[in-house]
């Protein structure tokens, strides 16, 4: 396996790489060990993160839970996670998913006269 981000020696201030959860439909979660940190998701067919997807904020407790509204554009996901001083972690473990364009459930309101 080629990391993306290699990172050795306490680099970056030790941020760990974040845990992703198994991925169904278009939400990814997980966990990183940075509280509040800043998580970027991207997809490749290996794992050096080619196409950014998405992004968001872990809570105080390090979860986090990350809408992909387009298409994850290839089958191999991972995460790297930015904390609160700028230093960021390796790349996540790589999770792959089957089916890179899940159906969204749009929900439009109702106008009735």
């Amino acid at each position: 396996k080629t990391a993306g981000i290699n990172l050795a020696g306490g680099a970056n201030n030790s941020v760990a790489r974040p845990k992703l959860d198994p991925i169904e439909g278009r939400f990814v979660t997980g966990h990183v060990n940075a509280p509040d940190a800043m998580i970027e998701l991207f997809s490749d067919t290996k794992s050096q993160g080619q196409y950014y997807i998405a992004g968001g904020q872990a809570d105080a407790d390090g979860d986090f839970s990350i809408f992909v509204a387009g298409s994850f554009k290839a089958p191999g996901i991972v995460a790297v996670a930015t904390d609160a001083q700028g230093n960021s972690s390796e790349f996540s473990d790589t999770v792959v998913i089957d089916n890179i364009n899940p159906d969204v459930l749009i929900f439009l309101p109702l106008i009735a006269k």
